[in-house]
């Protein structure tokens, strides 16, 4: 496995990735804060005249996929940061 550049430790039970919950709860959370501004922003929108049937939506997939898009990227990281740390606990 070592030749073939496996790391036999993905066959241990107590290694593990990041756990598929922290990142549902991160995601999950950071799109609920993603919306909550939405309706802000969609509130102030429809204060300054544009059409409430535009602001709300289009500022709710604004905001969600921004949201949806950090909570990728910090995913990504904390995957990177725990392969590199299981790399460095094998040297």
């Amino acid at each position: 496995m070592i030749e073939k550049g496996i790391n036999p430790k993905i066959f241990q039970t107590d290694y593990q990735k990041v756990s598929f919950i922290t990142i549902l709860l991160l995601n999950a959370g950071l799109l609920a804060i993603g919306v909550g501004i939405a309706i802000l922003v969609g509130g102030l929108l429809e204060l300054s005249g544009v059409k409430e049937d535009i602001a709300y939506p289009s500022s709710v997939l604004i905001f969600g996929g921004i949201a949806l898009f950090i909570g990728f990227k910090i995913t990504m990281n904390l995957v990177s940061k725990q392969d590199n740390n299981s790399t460095k606990e094998e040297e």
